[in-house]
């Protein structure tokens, strides 16, 4: 199934790099995967993955990838 259409990131592609610990949060799963978050309306799927998918407790910090960006920017209306 894909969980972004807008980057064409697939879920077992997405629940494996949750998985790796090396995604700290939900936008590290966008940059180790070399995307962004663009529309935002697959980012509700992504935070269930992240949570059902990383090692507990989440690990602090950001990956090498997200060069200390801890937030999801979600587009707005205006924006796009």
């Amino acid at each position: 199934m894909i969980v972004c259409v807008c980057n064409g990131l697939r879920d077992k592609v997405c629940r494996e790099t949750a998985a790796s610990g090396e995604a700290r949060n939900v936008g590290c799963i966008y940059r180790l995967n070399g995307c962004q978050v663009r529309c935002g309306r697959c980012v509700p799927m992504m935070r269930e993955i992240f949570a059902a998918h990383a090692p507990q407790p989440p690990v602090s910090g950001s990956c090498a990838a997200c060069a200390r960006e801890e937030t999801v920017a979600v587009p707005t209306a205006a924006a796009a």
